[in-house]
């Protein structure tokens, strides 16, 4: 794209569409506050877990 401004611009416009239809996540391993949740994080990563 010749104009800086548009390569930008561009993608995030043809992206809003699908972006906007996500739904928002709230991870397992964050608390109420926003914090991390060491506990829950590192069980996050543990691969003999069960994550069904």
């Amino acid at each position: 794209m010749a104009n800086p401004m548009y390569r930008e611009v561009l993608p995030r416009v043809l992206a809003s569409g699908p972006q906007d239809s996500l739904q928002m996540m709230q991870p397992h391993w964050l608390t109420p506050e926003g914090t991390p949740a060491p506990d829950q994080l590192s069980a996050s990563f543990d691969p003999s877990a069960d994550h069904s």
